[in-house]
Protein backbone atom coordinates (compact mmCIF):
# COMPACT_ATOMS: atom_id res chain seq x y z
CA UNK A 1 0.00 0.00 0.00
CA UNK A 2 0.91 3.57 -0.60
CA UNK A 3 -0.37 6.96 0.49
CA UNK A 4 2.05 6.93 3.45
CA UNK A 5 -0.58 3.93 5.70
CA UNK A 6 2.11 2.88 8.46
CA UNK A 7 4.20 -0.16 8.40
CA UNK A 8 2.16 -1.77 10.78
CA UNK A 9 -0.69 -1.79 8.84
CA UNK A 10 0.82 -2.68 5.36
CA UNK A 11 0.63 -5.40 3.24
CA UNK A 12 -2.22 -8.12 3.83
CA UNK A 13 -4.61 -7.41 6.40
CA UNK A 14 -3.96 -9.49 9.60
CA UNK A 15 -7.36 -10.86 10.51
CA UNK A 16 -6.74 -11.34 13.87
CA UNK A 17 -6.78 -7.79 14.39
CA UNK A 18 -9.60 -7.30 12.62
CA UNK A 19 -11.42 -9.76 14.68
CA UNK A 20 -10.71 -8.13 17.29
CA UNK A 21 -11.55 -5.03 16.26
CA UNK A 22 -14.86 -5.52 14.61
CA UNK A 23 -15.43 -7.65 17.88
CA UNK A 24 -14.76 -4.21 19.34
CA UNK A 25 -17.10 -2.30 17.19
CA UNK A 26 -19.86 -4.93 17.39
CA UNK A 27 -20.00 -5.07 21.14
CA UNK A 28 -20.36 -1.49 21.47
CA UNK A 29 -21.44 -0.04 18.60
CA UNK A 30 -25.39 1.15 18.48
CA UNK A 31 -25.85 1.77 14.75
CA UNK A 32 -28.12 0.58 12.48
CA UNK A 33 -27.60 1.73 8.71
CA UNK A 34 -24.90 0.44 6.56
CA UNK A 35 -23.97 4.34 6.15
CA UNK A 36 -23.07 4.32 9.79
CA UNK A 37 -20.89 1.38 9.88
CA UNK A 38 -18.42 2.68 7.51
CA UNK A 39 -18.81 5.94 9.27
CA UNK A 40 -17.98 3.95 12.06
CA UNK A 41 -15.32 2.47 11.05
CA UNK A 42 -13.44 5.47 9.41
CA UNK A 43 -13.79 7.09 12.43
CA UNK A 44 -11.79 3.79 14.64
CA UNK A 45 -9.27 4.54 11.47
CA UNK A 46 -8.36 8.02 12.97
CA UNK A 47 -8.24 6.16 16.63
CA UNK A 48 -6.34 3.40 15.49
CA UNK A 49 -3.51 5.21 13.10
CA UNK A 50 -2.80 8.38 14.88
CA UNK A 51 -0.08 9.45 13.15
CA UNK A 52 -1.03 8.09 9.55
CA UNK A 53 -2.12 11.06 6.94
CA UNK A 54 -5.37 10.14 6.30
CA UNK A 55 -6.71 13.08 3.82
CA UNK A 56 -7.72 11.31 0.95
CA UNK A 57 -10.45 8.82 0.39
CA UNK A 58 -7.55 6.52 -1.28
CA UNK A 59 -6.18 6.70 2.12
CA UNK A 60 -8.76 5.94 4.14
CA UNK A 61 -9.85 2.94 2.22
CA UNK A 62 -6.15 1.43 2.70
CA UNK A 63 -6.61 2.20 6.24
CA UNK A 64 -10.14 0.48 6.20
CA UNK A 65 -8.44 -2.34 4.35
CA UNK A 66 -5.06 -2.60 6.51
CA UNK A 67 -7.20 -3.25 9.28
CA UNK A 68 -10.25 -4.14 8.66
CA UNK A 69 -9.54 -6.38 5.88
CA UNK A 70 -12.49 -4.83 3.83
CA UNK A 71 -12.06 -3.51 -0.05
CA UNK A 72 -14.56 -0.61 -0.57
CA UNK A 73 -15.51 1.71 -2.95
CA UNK A 74 -13.75 4.65 -3.03
CA UNK A 75 -16.57 6.76 -4.12
CA UNK A 76 -18.18 5.42 -0.69
CA UNK A 77 -15.48 6.01 1.55
CA UNK A 78 -15.19 9.56 -0.14
CA UNK A 79 -19.44 10.17 0.22
CA UNK A 80 -18.84 9.03 4.24
CA UNK A 81 -16.07 11.62 4.57
CA UNK A 82 -18.15 14.11 3.46
CA UNK A 83 -20.86 13.09 5.85
CA UNK A 84 -18.16 13.13 8.51
CA UNK A 85 -17.05 16.72 7.79
CA UNK A 86 -20.46 18.14 7.38
CA UNK A 87 -21.64 16.56 10.80
CA UNK A 88 -18.42 18.22 12.53
CA UNK A 89 -17.05 14.97 13.45
CA UNK A 90 -13.82 14.98 10.70
CA UNK A 91 -12.47 18.25 10.24
CA UNK A 92 -9.16 19.74 7.86
CA UNK A 93 -6.21 20.57 10.29
CA UNK A 94 -4.15 22.12 7.27
CA UNK A 95 -1.96 20.74 4.61
CA UNK A 96 -5.32 18.87 3.39
CA UNK A 97 -4.93 16.88 6.74
CA UNK A 98 -8.32 15.19 8.50
CA UNK A 99 -8.49 14.73 11.82
CA UNK A 100 -11.34 13.62 14.30
CA UNK A 101 -12.98 16.22 16.75
CA UNK A 102 -11.48 15.84 19.68
CA UNK A 103 -14.75 15.17 21.65
CA UNK A 104 -15.36 12.34 18.78
CA UNK A 105 -12.06 11.24 19.62
CA UNK A 106 -11.97 10.67 23.02
CA UNK A 107 -15.71 9.17 22.75
CA UNK A 108 -14.06 6.48 20.76
CA UNK A 109 -10.54 5.81 22.92
CA UNK A 110 -12.95 5.50 25.77
CA UNK A 111 -15.11 2.27 23.89
CA UNK A 112 -12.35 1.08 22.35
CA UNK A 113 -10.56 0.97 26.08
CA UNK A 114 -14.37 -0.64 27.10
CA UNK A 115 -14.41 -3.26 24.44
CA UNK A 116 -10.53 -4.07 25.17
CA UNK A 117 -11.44 -4.40 28.79
CA UNK A 118 -14.54 -6.63 28.16
CA UNK A 119 -12.27 -8.58 25.89
CA UNK A 120 -9.73 -9.24 28.50
CA UNK A 121 -11.74 -10.12 30.94
CA UNK A 122 -14.05 -12.68 28.83
CA UNK A 123 -10.45 -14.52 27.88
CA UNK A 124 -9.07 -14.39 31.73
CA UNK A 125 -12.70 -15.78 32.69
CA UNK A 126 -12.56 -18.53 29.58
CA UNK A 127 -8.13 -19.49 30.16
CA UNK A 128 -9.51 -20.13 33.94
CA UNK A 129 -12.39 -22.62 32.80
CA UNK A 130 -10.10 -24.14 30.00
CA UNK A 131 -7.31 -24.85 33.18
CA UNK A 132 -9.93 -26.64 35.61
CA UNK A 133 -11.60 -28.39 32.48
CA UNK A 134 -8.36 -29.31 30.77
CA UNK A 135 -5.27 -28.96 32.21
CA UNK A 136 -3.81 -30.54 29.90
CA UNK A 137 -4.28 -28.20 26.85
CA UNK A 138 -2.68 -24.99 26.66
CA UNK A 139 -4.99 -22.12 26.55
CA UNK A 140 -2.78 -19.63 25.51
CA UNK A 141 -2.84 -21.65 22.11
CA UNK A 142 -6.40 -21.89 22.26
CA UNK A 143 -7.00 -18.50 22.53
CA UNK A 144 -5.35 -17.60 19.41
Amino acid sequence: MSNGISENAKGTPNFTLAFKQMASFVAIAKTRATSQVLEELIQQCFVLLPSDPLSTPNQVADALYALFGLRLNHKEVAMALQRLMRAGTVSEVGNSHLALAPAIQASLHSRIDTAQKLESDVREVWLNQARVLAPKLDGEKLWV
